[in-house]
């Protein structure tokens, strides 16, 4: 779900910057919320995969086990 909306948001940014290619502004615009978004998804694997506290892993664990119940 989290790589659909990834795809789903990164293909609106793309076809934003596709509709207003002529205007050199509105493209550093597009590649500057390109940095941000691949920035904050890096980070958000970053923590969840490895910086973590174990108990907040713990949480999410109990979470995905009583819905896959």
């Amino acid at each position: 779900l989290q790589f659909a909306l990834l795809l789903d948001l990164l293909e609106l940014v793309g076809g934003y910057a596709a509709g207003n290619r002529r205007e050199v502004r509105t493209s550093v615009y597009i590649c500057v919320l390109l940095v941000g978004i691949f920035t904050y998804v890096g980070l958000h694997v970053l923590f969840f995969r490895h910086l973590a506290p174990e108990w907040l892993g713990e949480i999410f664990r109990d979470i995905q086990r009583f819905w896959e119940d």
